[in-house]
């Protein structure tokens, strides 16, 4: 490309271009990149016009990608990647005297676990940034494009939200929390415990794939269900003083109080571990604000190593002698 012609060329048109091939279609396109659906057939007319190709081909109710739109896409991602790139480059912030409010959508487990330590370390550096935790709903999570245009960031574990930017925060495995004097000498909870004892068990959307329980049903185990609750701070109470067993994620198990009397120890049946990740609105990226609280979010919470906590359970040590890990 000469550097006439590149003088010429509306740089917004690779921002369609790329929302376009990945969305295959004009509306869902506008929507993700906050256009009008008008100003985003106009985009692609004029897509059209540029490279000489019709780019998205009608099949039914679906848009097909021609092949030379296939190619396109690779390219266009790695286009605006640069982009990004090359605009993010910004100054050191001084976040000592900003006044920014910064909103996250969390779960009640996330905001315990990963709330108190950032926000001891956010008011250490920025003294008066505020931030504003939501409650996590379901419809948040199903319609994040839309959550994250009013929300700063979501956290959710991978496998709810795609195509959005992200960081890895913490990977999180599952404990077994069961009454101290239920053990009756022992030092560990068995996969016959699993089978005879009645759970409590953390349920906010029961039909989510994404969930302990079900993890122990894809393993031929059927556990009786005593008590569903949509709260984790609750749980122990439910488990205090009875045989129930809950599990836990164990960034969270760590931190019960002494008193309830709960033993945390390493679950007998391997379950799939929870990848919880910081997801934000594209229109973030080049906000330099913004880059820092995410960066700081993230430093804080990759700090959550849950196999500290299963190594203490493996060695049969009390994890609420222990203070908890921030």
């Amino acid at each position: 490309m000469t550097a006439r012609k590149r003088t010429s060329l509306d740089l917004n048109l690779l921002t369609s271009l790329d929302a376009l091939l990945r969305e295959r279609g004009v509306s869902r396109a506008a929507e993700r990149v906050g256009l009008s659906q008008p100003a985003m057939s106009a985009a692609l007319s004029r897509l059209r016009r540029e490279f000489q190709d019709p780019l998205l081909v009608r099949n039914g109710n679906t848009y097909l990608l021609t092949p030379l739109a296939t190619v396109l896409l690779e390219r266009s991602t790695a286009a605006l990647a640069s982009v990004d790139r090359l605009f993010d480059t910004r100054p050191s912030v001084d976040m000592s005297s900003s006044t920014r409010r910064f909103s996250v959508v969390l779960s009640e487990y996330t905001l315990v676990s990963v709330g108190e330590p950032a926000v001891r370390e956010m008011r250490h550096t920025a003294p008066t940034v505020s931030l504003d935790f939501i409650h996590m709903r379901g419809e948040l999570v199903e319609r994040a494009v839309e959550s994250l245009r009013g929300a700063d960031a979501l956290v959710v574990p991978r496998g709810y939200v795609f195509d959005l930017p992200s960081l890895d925060l913490f990977v999180d495995e599952w404990v077994c929390v069961v009454d101290t004097g239920s053990l009756e000498g022992g030092t560990a909870v068995t996969k016959s415990d699993l089978r005879r004892r009645p759970f409590a068990v953390f349920q906010a959307d029961p039909h989510s794939t994404n969930t302990a329980l079900r993890s122990l049903r894809a393993q031929g185990l059927d556990p009786q269900v005593a008590v569903y609750a949509e709260s984790y701070l609750a749980m122990p109470y439910f488990v205090t003083g009875t045989d129930l067993v809950a599990l836990f994620p164990a960034s969270l198990a760590q931190r019960i109080p002494n008193d309830f009397g709960l033993s945390v120890l390493p679950c007998p049946i391997p379950l799939a571990a929870m990848k919880q990740a910081l997801w934000w609105h594209p229109v973030h990226n080049g906000d330099p604000e913004h880059r820092w609280f995410r960066e700081t979010f993230h430093a804080v919470a990759s700090g959550l190593d849950s196999r500290k906590v299963l190594a203490v359970a493996g060695d049969e040590t009390d994890l609420n002698d222990r203070q908890p890990s921030t």
